[in-house]
């Protein structure tokens, strides 16, 4: 047995205040999902503020099977608690609360105890569809254009 790495999606739009979606693939073993979440925020504009990371704007990351029924429903800081937790280390986020340098957030969203769990996996074969959701809760006073993100799955 060996994982195989696979682009879902590359430099796909998260428009602010909204979501993005995307259907995974018919059938496979799926051991977990990355996610690169980026954007440039307005100068200066999480110098005082609650939210002054990327990860605190991501308000929910979702696995959905068949259109009603929820494999994954969870936040985006508890995304990341969770990847902490399955032996992932600290993820590689850019979280400056000044300027315009281009915020990032790394999610890691997996289906078995850890990453490349050879026992525990989500089997897209045993449903009619399976998407993927993830809801932001931007402004345009935190960012004055879209997000961009990139899903890996494995």
């Amino acid at each position: 047995m060996y994982w195989q790495r696979e682009f879902l999606r590359s430099g796909a739009t998260l428009p602010i205040g909204s979501y993005w979606r995307e259907d995974l693939p018919k059938d496979g073993l799926l051991g977990g999902i990355q996610f690169h979440v980026r954007g440039t925020p307005v100068i200066d504009s999480m110098l005082a503020t609650e939210k002054w990371r990327m990860l605190d704007f991501i308000s929910k990351v979702e696995v959905i099977g068949d259109g009603t029924t929820v494999i994954k429903s969870i936040t985006g800081p508890m995304a990341h608690y969770l990847a902490w937790l399955d032996g992932g280390g600290a993820n590689p986020d850019k979280a400056f609360n000044y300027g315009t340098s281009t915020f990032r957030c790394h999610l890691m969203l997996n289906f078995g105890r850890r990453l490349f769990d050879p026992y525990y996996g989500l089997d897209l074969s045993k449903f009619k569809s399976v998407e993927v959701k993830i809801t932001n809760d931007g402004s345009a006073t935190s960012f004055p254009g879209d997000l961009t993100i990139d899903a890996l799955c494995y």
